[in-house]
């Protein structure tokens, strides 16, 4: 039995060395056009093997064609390879996958249909004429909130507010309020409906708002400080945002002043971005007129900080530790209400700034 054994195992020894060998690449390129064959995939070694080169695994990929590569599985050889019906006591098979390249692979482009752009909602002028309905009363309320005519007043609504803002007035009460002040960067309203003592609804709704306004257009540019004059600002009417600061409407309001802000051409001119220029300077004599009852007496005193006009400044008269303020009325002059500070009773250096200023001053 033993030698019988052995007899065995040199036997299978044997076939084993005689057996050819296929053994899956791991990777292959592959010519633009070409099938994929035995050859291209897999290292072929014996005369039996080397025969089986052309067997083709892969005929045509064109269900590949999208792909600049793909794997070749053993399993897909061993079925090309069953269909020459070859020895497989000859012929061993060894590998995984081999991944197939494409020569010269150029992605195809894929030609989207071309995206339909909604179109652009703007806000429109609203027919306030027939039979009153929510929207109707909003538009009402913003022409008096905006202190405009309705054909200078643009409205556009979110279309899920449709159905509701048709709703009539007809056996209800409709209360629209502001939901934010007039110059918010985001304007809204809230309208509440009613039917005898019962609340029906409420929604609160977000507008786009334009109005037709009469403002001023800066015609240059202009630096942080510079004094704004006439040549540097043209009238002009033109549908705005209503939101932010007020729009600047009169040249009045506007020359004299000075830019709080570098502004560009072509802007509107708000008041935020105007300020009142200095007109007392630290360390100015100041004229200061002291009222008092029917009596007013003029001093002089010293201004402790820059100040603008309308706006409260502190004082010293020379000589003196103590200060008192006083409001600008124009370029060095200030007035200093003495019957308002004993009123108020706020300060107590209100009595020697009179004696002071008496003891200092001329008859007016």
């Amino acid at each position: 039995m033993r030698w019988i054994a052995i007899f065995i195992s040199l036997a299978v020894f044997a076939a084993t060395a005689d057996a050819d060998s296929v053994t899956l690449k791991r990777s292959a390129r592959l010519a633009e056009g070409s099938t994929v064959t035995l050859g291209l995939v897999a290292e072929l070694s014996g005369d039996r093997a080397e025969s089986l080169g052309d067997v083709v695994v892969i005929a045509a990929p064109n269900d590949l064609a999208d792909r600049a590569w793909f794997d070749v599985t053993i399993d897909q050889v061993r079925k090309a390879l069953d269909l020459e019906k070859i020895n497989w006591g000859r012929v061993s098979l060894r590998g995984t996958a081999c991944t197939v390249r494409r020569a010269g692979f150029v992605s195809p482009t894929i030609v989207s249909a071309p995206k339909r752009h909604a179109e652009k909602r703007e806000p429109t002028n609203v027919d306030v004429t027939g039979a009153p309905t929510v929207r109707t009363r909003i538009v009402q309320m913003l022409a008096r909130l905006y202190n405009v005519d309705l054909p200078d007043l643009r409205v556009l609504f979110e279309p899920g507010d449709e159905d509701f803002l048709n709703i009539p007035e007809a056996g209800r009460r409709i209360e629209v309020q502001p939901a934010a002040t007039p110059s918010s960067s985001r304007f809204s309203v809230v309208v509440w409906l009613y039917q005898g003592d019962q609340l029906t609804g409420n929604r609160t709704m977000r507008l786009d708002l334009r109005v037709h306004q009469s403002v001023l257009v800066l015609t240059n540019d202009l630096r942080r400080g510079q004094r704004i004059t006439n040549d540097l600002l043209r009238q002009e009417t033109m549908w705005i945002k209503p939101i932010g600061p007020t729009p600047v409407t009169s040249m009045d309001q506007a020359v004299g002043s000075v830019a709080r802000r570098r502004l560009s051409a072509g802007s509107v001119l708000r008041t935020a971005n105007l300020e009142s220029p200095v007109v007392i300077k630290r360390g100015e004599m100041v004229t200061v007129h002291c009222v008092s009852g029917g009596i007013v007496v003029k001093a002089k005193a010293r201004a402790k900080a820059d100040a603008r006009d309308g706006e409260m400044v502190e004082l010293s008269i020379e000589g003196s530790k103590k200060s008192f303020l006083a409001r600008v009325v124009g370029p060095g002059r200030a007035v200093l209400n003495l019957d308002a500070h004993r009123a108020l009773n706020t300060t107590a250096s209100a009595a020697p700034v009179a004696s002071a200023s008496l003891g200092s001053s001329s008859a007016p």
